[in-house]
């Protein structure tokens, strides 16, 4: 499987926030993704294998039993 190099993953519930760093990763020629829980983050992390992620510590579920 071919995979972007240029992949960016937020992990941010604020879409304001989450909204304005996709926008510079997109500026900067990256295809972005956003995940604004655990669960989507890995998800996204296996689906997509991103070479950056931003994550927004105090925004992240903590709870990973699921």
């Amino acid at each position: 499987m071919s995979r972007n190099l240029n992949r960016f993953l937020i992990v941010d519930r604020a879409e304001p926030a989450s909204r304005v760093f996709s926008s510079v990763g997109r500026r900067l020629g990256y295809t972005t993704d956003i995940a604004a829980t655990l669960t989507e983050f890995v998800e996204t992390l296996d689906d997509n294998a991103p070479t950056v992620v931003l994550v927004d510590l105090q925004s992240v579920e903590n709870d990973v039993s699921g």
